[in-house]
């Protein structure tokens, strides 16, 4: 995914919590940045990808994550296949510090994605970006 944004002319701030996954990305074009909450300040669409419920908790909400750089209209992507009420808790937590939310996750195909999908607000913002 981040190799085709970047293929598409998309910059690309990134983080990650071990970052010799991702160091191919940086000789691609991507900027490497120290903490969730420094992409946050410097981003308008954030794309995660975690394990479980659990980093995407730590990586929005921890000490250097996303709120503390979030600005009200960024919106975030969660493609992190968790559980339907942490991403429901997650947006009512992003949502009273103006963050939109797509939970968006990976496993279930388009079925599975389409049903998780409906009823979220920030899906015009989101097409428009891409």
């Amino acid at each position: 995914m981040a190799h085709n944004l970047l293929k598409a002319k998309h910059s690309l701030r990134i983080y990650a919590r071990h970052p010799e996954k991702v160091e191919d990305l940086t000789p691609a074009g991507a900027v490497f940045l120290p903490s969730a909450g420094k992409v946050a300040q410097a981003s308008e669409v954030i794309v995660l990808c975690l394990p479980t419920d659990l980093e995407v908790a730590e990586v929005i909400g921890g000490a250097q994550g996303i709120l503390a750089g979030a600005t009200p209209g960024l919106l975030i992507l969660d493609s992190t296949t968790g559980t339907p009420a942490a991403a429901q808790r997650v947006a009512q937590t992003l949502k009273t510090q103006g963050v939109d939310y797509v939970d968006a996750p990976i496993s279930g195909g388009v079925k599975g994605a389409l049903a998780r999908l409906r009823g979220f607000n920030s899906l015009d913002k989101l097409f428009n970006f891409f």
